[in-house]
């Protein structure tokens, strides 16, 4: 239902909005030399310290869940937008936008919210039912787990821009 929401939220955008994101996807597309490692990398680096602050907080499980659905929300207006361009190769477009580089960031993405999540809410069972954790082994999984998730992220990202660019001028040449 969500998705369709989404969607349905793409055919709603002004049309100099629904333009935007067509010139989006089409740079996307035909300009794949020119994608930039660094800020990709920068942009998912500061997704994931804002996930890793807001898990440290016991009130940051709702900016995690805000943080997590933007993504998503993201990605289903630029599948909505590759899908209403409305060429004979719209659903290829999408499924090589889509797999696997966007399908393993955003389980990334659900893996980190719910640990972080997770730990937010061990803050609340020590302070308001002072339950006893061992807060240090806690917080070293935490963020082991943290670590371990952006290296594969990193991979995905390295995979993004340099073996999905590859595989689109294969394919629409």
């Amino acid at each position: 239902r969500r998705v369709l929401f989404r969607s349905i939220f793409y055919f709603k955008l002004s049309i100099d909005n629904q333009d935007l994101i067509k010139t989006y996807i089409d740079a996307y597309f035909s300009n794949t030399e020119h994608v930039s490692l660094f800020k990709i990398i920068l942009f998912n680096l500061i997704i994931f310290i804002l996930i890793w602050i807001f898990g440290l907080s016991m009130f940051g499980s709702s900016f995690i869940l805000f943080i997590y659905f933007f993504k998503t929300f993201l990605l289903s207006i630029s599948v909505s937008a590759i899908i209403s361009l409305e060429e004979s190769n719209a659903a290829l477009k999408a499924f090589l936008y889509v797999f696997p580089n966007q399908i393993i960031s955003i389980l990334i993405y659900a893996i980190l919210s719910i640990i972080a999540i997770n730990f937010s809410f061990g803050f609340f069972k020590i302070i308001f039912k002072k339950k006893e954790l061992n807060f240090k082994n806690l917080f070293i999984g935490y963020n082991k787990v943290f670590l371990i998730l952006f290296l594969v992220l990193i991979l995905n990202i390295l995979y993004q821009v340099y073996l999905n660019p590859l595989i689109i001028k294969l394919v629409f040449k």
